[in-house]
């Protein structure tokens, strides 16, 4: 029965995986998010992969399987974040710089 388990798992896979790629294509929050967020984006699509995977092996082999990939993940999540915070923090700089400039001038 693994067969029509696995063949059925795969078929959601690829509805998954092509109804996603329309929205991030297609869809106003999706577009921001594959422009903006990208490594959001695959973080979802793994996980949403990941919980598929759960249904076709043992917990135990699951676990170990997105243990890796979770530790993997840290590197490049911890990376993207901090680089969004900077980014944020040359915006918050340059609106305040802006900001004294303008002071005198009114």
């Amino acid at each position: 029965m693994i067969e029509a388990k696995l063949v059925f798992i795969c078929g959601l896979a690829l509805a998954w995986g092509l109804v996603f790629a329309l929205f991030l294509q297609f869809a106003g929050p999706g577009q921001w998010l594959a422009r903006q967020r990208a490594w959001l984006a695959v973080a979802i699509g793994v996980g949403v992969d990941l919980v598929l995977v759960l249904f076709l092996v043992s917990w135990e082999d699951w676990a170990k399987v997105a243990g890796v990939f979770g530790l993997s993940a840290i590197g490049i999540v911890g990376r993207s974040l901090y680089n969004e915070w900077r980014e944020g923090q040359e915006v918050l700089l340059e609106q305040a710089q802006r900001g004294n400039g303008n002071a005198g001038t009114g």
